[in-house]
């Protein structure tokens, strides 16, 4: 929570010091689901100085500040996230006062809303919003390509997860080096700068670089044709849960809503996607453009890029062959080694024995899994039944 924030502000704020202490749990209360109130006097101070320590070093120091001063004179909850194991993995989740009612009539300017929910949890909750009809555009000269992998920060902080998605990154741009290019990508890993890894293995220097954040609303790279997204903005399971409470004006959020997520994914995904020359709208028709997306497509996620892109044509991109699983590799492993003394057959109990399994169901995924099919093809092997079997004229490689 606001684990060593006291400690930092010392005889220098002691009042705003004192008044955090008064926040501190007991640890029978220091659960996911509790819920603290954050005293309204607390506010202005907090909000004061988070403005002015903006070039702390720890920046998880100015959130809390900033959390704080947004959150005084509310209740906020506790929520369980591991990106802060050093407070106890939990943090403090809530939202702001809401929009005055005497802010109407306001007009919001927004392509993403059909695609994020958290205005259809607004309009729920309040009654007051009205969807206006959108502007119809066609994307059919948009060619999308989607490798499904891990691409956030959470997977490029590994180095050879690193390395192959940002080898795969360069490869594809000098693929077109005489074309133009825009990297969409987060800002920096644990130190690393994403750009400077990039820029290493270019050909040319004619790509150019928008982090995570700096996605929204901008129109200097509308001429060009090639986008690559790494990744997307993603707020973590306690992000989704603060936009829901902002939303719905509630702490309950019923477990993770997948629909919030996915629809922030899209949205952030389009919002990128539209800074490049789909942006030259001529009679409803979208300009063309080449997309190759790096993010997990799972969920709702297709379906709502379908949606944001009508008429595009959206691929399954396979630059490198997907990582194994354990299990995809145990299997592998106990089969060559069941046929490499010549064997023409061996039935599936076996094999389920070797790995390890304890019963019918073990093998019954596995075999549907594209790893395992394209392995059983390069190995020469075909399932009958509960039967592998060698097939003719083809040898142990």
């Amino acid at each position: 929570m606001f684990e060593g924030l006291v400690d930092v502000l010392g005889a220098s704020n002691p009042e705003l010091a004192a008044q955090i202490e008064r926040l501190r749990l007991d640890n029978k209360d220091r659960i996911p689901g509790h819920m603290l109130f954050i005293p309204k006097e607390l506010g202005d101070a907090a909000r004061k100085l988070g403005i002015v320590t903006k070039d702390w070093t720890n920046k998880d120091y100015v959130r809390a500040l900033e959390g704080l001063g947004n959150l005084a004179g509310r209740y906020a909850v506790l929520r369980k996230d591991n990106r802060y194991k050093k407070a106890g993995g939990l943090v403090v989740v809530g939202a702001s006062a809401q929009l005055p009612d005497d802010l109407a009539p306001c007009i919001i300017l927004d392509a993403s809303v059909p695609l994020r929910q958290s205005y259809k949890h607004w309009e729920r909750r309040t009654g007051k919003v009205e969807f206006l009809p959108a502007v119809d555009v066609c994307y059919s000269r948009l060619s999308l390509h989607w490798w499904s992998t891990g691409a956030n920060k959470s997977t490029l902080v590994k180095e050879v997860d690193r390395a192959n998605v940002l080898s795969v990154v360069a490869s594809t741009i000098n693929a077109k080096a005489e074309e133009r290019w825009l990297v969409v990508h987060p800002k920096e890993v644990s130190g690393c700068s994403i750009t400077d890894e990039i820029k290493v293995s270019l050909n040319q220097d004619n790509v150019e670089f928008l982090h995570w954040g700096r996605h929204l609303g901008r129109n200097d790279h509308r001429e060009i044709k090639n986008v690559i997204i790494i990744g997307c903005l993603h707020y973590g399971q306690s992000g989704y849960e603060a936009l829901y409470a902002a939303s719905t004006d509630r702490l309950d959020m019923p477990g993770y809503e997948d629909g919030l997520a996915d629809g922030e994914f899209a949205h952030h995904v389009y919002q990128a996607a539209c800074r490049s020359n789909l942006r030259n709208i001529h009679e409803g028709v979208a300009g063309d453009a080449t997309i190759y997306l790096i993010a997990p497509n799972k969920g709702k996620r297709r379906a709502l890029l379908e949606e944001a892109f009508p008429a595009c044509s959206i691929n399954d991109w396979h630059p490198l062959p997907p990582k194994l699983t354990s299990k995809e590799q145990t299997f592998m492993e106990v089969v060559r080694r069941l046929f490499a003394d010549g064997r023409q057959q061996v039935t599936t109990k076996e094999v389920r024995e070797e790995c390890g399994g304890s019963n019918s169901d073990y093998l019954s995924k596995l075999w549907q899994r594209e790893a395992v099919k394209d392995f059983l093809q390069e190995e020469g092997l075909e399932r009958r039944g509960n039967r592998l079997i060698r097939k003719v004229g083809r040898t142990a490689p």
